[in-house]
């Protein structure tokens, strides 16, 4: 699976946003649908070199960049987030066949 499409789809339908929104479940996200909540969410951030209560309260900002690192599995954009979305998205299309 190309993985850098994977991350385009998700964009797509996710969005790519550099400051904290809600999604459609009300959970605070960033990035590329980028779940704030998560246990590891606060060391994801922290690696960006970000605070996360900076982050979660909308006072700091993902740079193109951090949203653009490749393949380390330790930040918003990580690759691994955006193939589980596509493989999530995948298996509800097929439910609605």
């Amino acid at each position: 699976m190309d993985l850098d499409l994977a991350t385009q789809y998700t964009a797509h339908w996710e969005g790519r946003r550099s400051t904290v929104y809600r999604d459609t479940k009300g959970i605070p996200t960033i990035g590329v649908g980028f779940n704030l909540t998560t246990a590891d969410a606060p060391a994801q951030i922290a690696a960006l070199g970000l605070d996360y209560q900076s982050v979660l309260n909308g006072s700091a900002a993902l740079t193109d960049a951090q949203m653009d690192q490749p393949k380390n599995g330790s930040h918003p954009a990580n690759r691994g987030h955006v193939l589980r979305n596509l493989l999530g998205c995948r298996g509800m299309i097929l439910a609605t066949m």
